[in-house]
C-alpha cells in the first residue's frame, strides 16, 4: 500500500473497531468504488498528497486527513414512525458524537498505529472540527493533522 492508502485505511480500521455506530453506517477509505448513497464516514488525505518529509530522508511525512460523516436527508414513512424507527437526524447526531469521541481520543496516534501493519503515527499536531449541510445531506467531521511513516518501528 502507498503511504496515503495506509493513512486512510488506518483510520477506517480504527473506526470500524469501535462498534459504536448506528446500523447501516458505511466506513470507507477515500479511494473506493462503493455506492455512497447511504450514511457514511469517509477518511481521505486532504488534497490527495502528503507534505515533504520531516526531517528530510526520514520517511516521516505530515498530512491532513479528513474524516467526514455524511448522512443523506430523509424522512421516515408513517410505517417507520409507527415501528419506532429513529429519526435520521438523531442517527446523524449520534454518529457525530461517536466520531468526535474517537478523534479526540488521547491515544489516537497509538490506535491508528495499531490499526494497520507496517505503519506508524509519530504524533497528532492538530484536530479541527468540520460542520455543515448541503441540499442533500448533513455533514460533520474532523481534519486531523499528523506525522506518520509507512513502516513499523520496534518498541
Amino acid at each position: 500500500m502507498t503511504h496515503i492508502e495506509l493513512l486512510e485505511n488506518a483510520f477506517v480500521n480504527y473506526l470500524k473497531s469501535l462498534n459504536v455506530w448506528t446500523a447501516g453506517l458505511l466506513i470507507l477509505a477515500g479511494e473506493n468504488n462503493l455506492d455512497k448513497d447511504a450514511a457514511r464516514i469517509v477518511a481521505y488525505v486532504d488534497g490527495g498528497e502528503l507534505e515533504d518529509e520531516e526531517p528530510p530522508l526520514s520517511g516521516n511525512r505530515p498530512a491532513n486527513v479528513v474524516v467526514e460523516l455524511r448522512t443523506p436527508f430523509s424522512k421516515l414513512t408513517a410505517k417507520e414512525i409507527a415501528a419506532g424507527s429513529t429519526q435520521p437526524l438523531l442517527k446523524h447526531q449520534a454518529n457525530a458524537a461517536a466520531l468526535q469521541a474517537a478523534i479526540l481520543s488521547d491515544t489516537l496516534d497509538d490506535q491508528l498505529t495499531a490499526a494497520i501493519a507496517g505503519f506508524t503515527v509519530m504524533g497528532i499536531y492538530n484536530r479541527s472540527e468540520l460542520y455543515g449541510q448541503s441540499e442533500n445531506y448533513w455533514m460533520g467531521g474532523w481534519r486531523v493533522r499528523l506525522l506518520s511513516c509507512p513502516k513499523a518501528f520496534a518498541n
